[in-house]
């Protein structure tokens, strides 16, 4: 039995404790940079191993170092760390005690994930180099992968490779999945602004329908009166790479919007104070 046949049955055997602690985390999703329970859950799963860590220092970010027996290359590797603002409606016996919060991105078993690699390796030390064990906060909205490297990731921890990897509930279990280039999709906030000519809604053939290049996947104007319009829906796998898949769009308070002005059709809808939601 060779080396890596040996760490994959290794691995199998810490299922059951890496599955127990995941649920752990799944039961307190927290958010943003600051994830004072799951970094404690995080210490106290490293207790008793030869590593040293540090934390922040303006963050939850931490970073777990283990050095093998030899010298080699120095691997990093990533997983992240927060959970959603959205309630959880499944009946799970460890489901989220935490109210609006839910870890419905799968980050609690990255977390866990990657506590079972330093468990594993600290366990077998058979390698040469260092490993850094990087847990990610904020990797949703506020970029903490960004805020971790720019207060000095890199500089204090220089690497030669790293690896991170993301759950993806379609494929069969024990799969990997892995191609050249982009692989998942990533959230941004942006803002654009799309000038037409107003009109009066009964001559609305006298106005100019701005023409955005953007790409909607679903349109709704619910609330403000009505249905924003569109030529088709836009549904796309995130490796089909679309320029943008824009979700939200408005215009300015009383002003009368214009969106999605295409071939064929001129859009026209009152907003009285909020943007209308796509």
């Amino acid at each position: 039995m060779d080396k890596l046949e040996t760490w994959i049955r290794g691995s199998k055997d810490l299922l059951p404790e890496t599955v127990t602690l995941r649920r752990k985390i799944h039961e307190h999703p927290e958010l943003g940079l600051h994830l004072p329970k799951t970094v404690a859950a995080v210490r106290e799963a490293l207790t008793g191993l030869d590593v040293t860590y540090e934390e922040g220092p303006s963050s939850s970010g931490m970073i777990v170092t283990l050095a093998g027996p030899t010298q080699g290359r120095t691997v990093l590797l990533r997983g992240d760390m927060d959970a959603l603002p959205m309630p959880e409606d499944t009946d799970l016996p460890f489901k989220s005690k935490e109210p609006g919060r839910m870890h419905a991105c799968g980050h609690d078993g990255h977390t866990a994930m990657l506590l079972g690699a330093a468990k594993h390796l600290a366990e077998n030390p058979d390698f040469a180099g260092t490993v850094h064990f990087v847990f990610q906060p904020a990797e949703e909205n506020e970029g903490g992968g960004r805020v971790m490297v720019e207060e000095g990731l890199f500089d204090k921890f220089p690497v030669d490779m790293v690896f991170g990897m993301h759950n993806w509930p379609d494929m069969p279990a024990g799969t990997f999945a892995i191609r050249p280039g982009p692989m998942m999709a990533a959230f941004d906030i942006f803002e654009v602004t799309i000038r037409g000519k107003g009109g009066h809604a009964g001559g609305g053939h006298r106005g100019e329908g701005p023409r955005p290049q953007l790409r909607l996947d679903e349109v709704a104007g619910g609330e403000h009166g009505g249905e924003l319009e569109h030529d088709e829906d836009v549904v796309l796998e995130p490796r089909e790479r679309p320029d943008v898949l824009a979700t939200r769009a408005g215009d300015r308070p009383g002003g009368l919007l214009e969106v999605l002005g295409g071939d064929g059709h001129h859009v026209e809808h009152l907003v009285d104070q909020e943007p209308v939601e796509l």
